[in-house]
């Protein structure tokens, strides 16, 4: 597996950049654009588990993405807007506005970018967001989330493709079994635009991924996790 996951250690400062190598593996069919999602355990001495990695198709566009790609296509003015359901179940009108697909979360913002949680119920395409969210913190049940980083769009002869990605360490003081695996936008709500007020965001899901078994991180333990968007010919 091509390595562009950070070596992220506990209570570290997760500002680091991501160097992307080219696509080592065409997991996309001829003519497919899809989503692989991977993560990597490393240790407390920061040290890979090779064991305990895993890659595999993502399998769940859930509506919204459908919806903002649509909003940003037919570059949908604020005076009218398109309604999508947030991430809180709530109906919030949006536009092709400069921010529709917004990922770049800071370290301790579990508003958007790429989300983990527990619940292991099969992802539906109307699903709005993950079913149980895991928080940010070092107390029982949390992880640290680390900022959002990318690697640049890279290509073979075969395959294009560029990848998103987080850290999240456990400084709970006990085990954490991760089930599901998100990505949230956060994007401008139109009305805000077109009357020239402050603009007010709000955060919608695009894909939830459910991972058969979960992602078991032991105290101590940093899960990084790659969303590689990737298109085959």
């Amino acid at each position: 597996m091509h390595d562009v996951l950070l070596n992220a250690k506990p209570n570290v400062n997760l500002n680091k950049v991501v160097e992307l190598g080219f696509p080592d593996e065409q997991l996309m069919e001829e003519g497919e654009l899809g989503v692989v999602l991977e993560w990597q355990i490393t240790g407390k001495d920061g040290k890979l588990i090779p064991e305990r990695s895993g890659k595999k198709k993502a399998e769940s566009f859930v509506r919204q993405f459908l919806e903002l790609l649509w909003v940003a296509m037919d570059m949908v003015g604020t005076q009218w807007g398109y309604e999508i359901t947030n991430t809180n179940g709530e109906p919030r009108t949006v536009a092709a506005t400069g921010t529709l697909f917004t990922t770049t979360a800071a370290i301790s913002d579990t508003t958007h970018g790429i989300v983990v949680g527990t619940d292991n119920t099969p992802p539906a395409v109307n699903d709005h967001a993950l079913g149980a969210q895991i928080a940010h913190g070092t107390g029982a049940g949390q992880v640290q989330y680390g900022n959002m980083a990318y690697g640049l769009p890279a290509s073979t002869a075969a395959v294009s493709s560029f990848t998103v990605v987080r850290a999240f360490s456990n400084v709970s003081g006990g085990a954490i079994t991760i089930n599901e695996v998100g990505l949230y936008v956060k994007c401008i709500t139109a009305l805000t635009v077109y009357l020239g007020i402050y603009p007010s965001y709000s955060y919608f899901m695009t894909i939830r991924d459910v991972i058969a078994g979960g992602i078991s991180l032991l105290d101590g333990e940093t899960l990084t996790i790659n969303y590689r968007f990737q298109g085959a010919i």
